[in-house]
C-alpha cells in the first residue's frame, strides 16, 4: 500500500517537474535581438542608430520636429536694373503768340528830305510846320504863290538852308487822345497838331498801311 502510494507521488512529482520545466523554458526565452526594423530603415532594437539611419529617421518622421527636407539656399534677389540715363524733359508746346497787325512806317530820312510827296489833306504850311522850315522858302523854291492850291501826290521841294518856322509849330498840346472824325487820316491829324509826324501816330496806335481810321475811334497822339 505504501509502495503504490509512493509510486503515485513520484509520478505526480515527475509530471509536475516536467510541467515546471516546460513553463520555465517558455518564460525565459527572450525575443531575438536581431529582429529587423520595419520599413523606413529604422535601426534594430537595442542598437544605437548610425548617422545615416538618424538622417533617414529625421526625413521620414516629421513628428521629431526636424525639417523633413534638406533646406535649399535661395539665391538673393537680383536688383532690378535702373535706367540712370536722364530722360529728356518733355517739351511743352508753347502757345502761338498772336501779334497785332504789322505797321508799315513811312520812310523817314534823317534831317530834312530833299522832296516830299503831299498826301490827301496836306498843304504847304502843314509841311513847313512839320519840318520846321520857313513856309515862304517852301513856296519860293517850288514857284508857288501864297494862295495857290496844291494837290495830293504833288512833290514839294524842301529847302535845306532856309530859316525855321517863324511861330510856334505845335497847334495843339500832346501827347493826347484824339477822337477820329469822318475824313480823318494820320496825315490830316498830324497837320492839326503841327509838329507831329504821321508815322509816329501810326506807330503809337499799331496801325498798318493804308492806316485806315474809323470815325469815333479814340487814338493816341504821341
Amino acid at each position: 500500500m505504501n509502495t503504490k502510494r509512493l509510486l503515485s507521488i513520484l509520478v505526480i512529482v515527475v509530471i509536475a517537474a516536467s510541467m515546471l520545466a516546460a513553463c520555465s523554458r517558455s518564460a525565459s526565452k527572450a525575443p531575438s535581438s536581431q529582429a529587423t526594423a520595419t520599413k523606413g530603415n529604422f535601426p534594430s532594437l537595442g542598437k544605437t542608430p548610425s548617422v545615416s539611419q538618424q538622417d533617414a529617421i529625421k526625413t521620414q518622421n516629421p513628428i521629431l520636429g526636424e525639417s523633413t527636407a534638406t533646406p535649399t539656399t535661395k539665391a538673393p534677389a537680383q536688383p532690378q536694373a535702373t535706367n540712370t540715363q536722364a530722360q529728356p524733359a518733355a517739351t511743352q508746346a508753347q502757345p502761338a503768340v498772336t501779334q497785332g497787325p504789322s505797321v508799315t512806317i513811312p520812310t523817314v530820312t534823317p534831317g530834312l528830305p530833299a522832296t516830299y510827296k503831299l498826301q490827301k489833306g496836306e498843304f504847304v504850311y502843314c509841311i513847313a510846320r512839320r519840318f520846321n522850315v520857313d513856309p515862304a522858302a517852301v513856296l519860293s523854291i517850288n514857284g508857288l504863290a501864297r494862295a495857290e492850291l496844291v494837290y495830293e501826290g504833288m512833290s514839294l521841294k524842301i529847302p535845306q538852308n532856309a530859316g525855321k518856322f517863324p511861330d510856334g509849330r505845335a497847334l495843339q498840346k500832346h501827347p493826347a487822345k484824339y477822337t477820329v472824325v469822318a475824313g480823318d487820316t494820320i496825315y490830316t491829324i498830324a497837320c492839326k497838331y503841327g509838329d507831329v509826324e504821321p508815322w509816329a501816330i501810326a506807330m503809337a496806335n499799331n496801325l498798318a498801311a493804308p492806316y485806315t481810321l474809323t470815325a469815333g475811334t479814340v487814338i493816341n497822339i504821341p
